[in-house]
């Protein structure tokens, strides 16, 4: 449904419901209402809006603004909540406007306006995001466009300039409650607060993933924001046994086993490939402006395998690892998956599918990429239990490949965009990886 059409539907349906006879909004009277969406008079204390009828109207007139690709700044700078919250307000101004006068002109009008709201409604935002990445304190350090400092350079900084900042009192206690102790910063421009927010925490997320890819995965495995899901920083177990109490506690905050100053060498040392992280997690956030889709792949593997990796539970962590791969190479089905897996290793690692992976392995490309589309397909299809089966192996090796193919692709990606390619999809990607190295 077009824009016009759109606005012919709801200009058609405006109404009115009168107030309560009893004076009491009940479930009852709220049910009974003829209008999808309204806005109460405080005068006469109607409600005036749009008619059921037109539901699907108002909410299409919402998405086709939303998503249209003449305007982009509207998906990147505020959520669709917002956008539909704004396009009520501004279709209600026309509450008498006529269907048959309805034209061209009142959609640019709509437009217009929309466009009012908007660049009234963005702001350039800083966030500050708690993270756990590491209790040792090192020197502030940046991967793309997101900062992190530890929480005592930061309370330091931060309390010269705010000293009586109320809400930033209520996060540092918060942070100190669960042993968090550093704070990602970065800037996001034209956006409402509440997609900051939305945009500012993924982002971090994926920062976060490009650490996750730089050092030793079993120590940043569970590294995360504080607002995500993640696991307590103490892990205590009590139990009652033959009359006694007993348990344990373990320590399970990420990288309390490495130094600070062996963190800060290992960032130093693998500079080249955190750059490289860092275009990727640019990119997501201004957008994705050149090769949007290599790009995009790149990002939301990359948050697949964030959440695979830190799942407690092989069995729900293997298919999470396994989409990663598959959002990676923009597989399309299980067939698919399988030939791409083998395909990014024989690109990669130049192993062809019939041969082993190893010296010392005793399975081949094509039979490891079948036997990982294969746990994937059977868990989530019922014909594996989710409780009752260990995985081990195949979340290791998921977690391995998986782990080398964000490397390796962002590395690459970097090189063919630097060649000047612009084919903007996996298979001629893939086959320029091939052809560069064969040279």
């Amino acid at each position: 449904m077009s824009k016009l059409k759109c606005l012919k539907k709801i200009f058609g349906n405006f109404g009115s419901y009168p107030p309560p006879a009893n004076g009491i909004a009940d479930q009852k009277y709220m049910s009974s209402s003829p209008l999808a969406r309204g806005k109460l008079n405080m005068e006469n204390g109607y409600t005036y809006g749009v008619k059921r009828e037109a539901a699907r109207a108002l909410h299409d007139l919402a998405d086709l603004i939303y998503t249209d690709k003449q305007t982009p700044k509207y998906r990147k700078g505020c959520t669709f909540k917002e956008m539909s919250d704004a396009v009520f307000d501004v279709v209600m101004e026309f509450f008498d406007q006529s269907p048959a006068d309805t034209d061209a002109n009142t959609v640019a009008s709509i437009d217009g306006r929309i466009d009012s709201w908007f660049n009234g409604a963005t702001t350039t935002t800083r966030p500050f995001i708690p993270c756990d990445i590491t209790p040792y304190q090192v020197p502030t350090f940046a991967i793309g466009p997101v900062s992190f400092t530890h929480a005592a350079d930061f309370v330091q900084s931060i309390k010269e300039r705010f000293p009586f900042a109320f809400l930033l009192d209520q996060m540092i206690e918060e942070m100190a409650r669960h042993a968090v102790c550093w704070i990602a910063e970065l800037e996001i421009v034209d956006c409402s607060q509440k997609r900051a927010e939305e945009i500012g925490n993924l982002t971090v997320d994926l920062a976060l993933v490009a650490l996750q890819l730089t050092l030793p995965i079993d120590n940043y495995s569970r590294v995360g924001r504080l607002s995500a899901r993640r696991t307590p920083s103490m892990n205590i177990s009590v139990s009652l046994t033959q009359g006694s109490i007993t348990g344990g506690s373990r320590n399970q905050q990420p990288g309390r086993t490495i130094s600070g100053e062996v963190f800060a060498d290992i960032l130093k040392a693998n500079k080249d490939i955190i750059e490289s992280l860092g275009n990727r997690v640019n990119a997501f956030l201004n957008g994705h402006i050149a090769l949007p889709r290599l790009n995009e792949s790149w990002s939301d593997a990359a948050y697949w395998f964030h959440e695979g990796i830190a799942e407690p539970l092989d069995t729900l962590a293997v298919p999470k690892l396994e989409t990663a791969i598959e959002v990676l190479l923009r597989a399309v089905s299980a067939k698919g998956s399988e030939a791409r897996i083998s395909q990014a290793i024989r690109t990669f690692y130049g192993l062809k599918p019939d041969q082993f992976l190893g010296p010392d392995s005793l399975i081949t490309v094509k039979q490891f990429s079948k036997s990982l589309v294969s746990d994937r397909s059977r868990l989530l299809h019922g014909t594996l239990s989710t409780l009752a089966t260990d995985m081990r192996v195949s979340r290791s090796s998921l977690t391995a490949l998986a782990h080398e193919l964000l490397v390796h692709f962002s590395v690459e990606l970097d090189h063919y965009e630097a060649a000047g390619q612009i084919a903007d999809d996996i298979d001629p990607f893939l086959d320029w990886i091939v052809a560069r190295r064969n040279h």
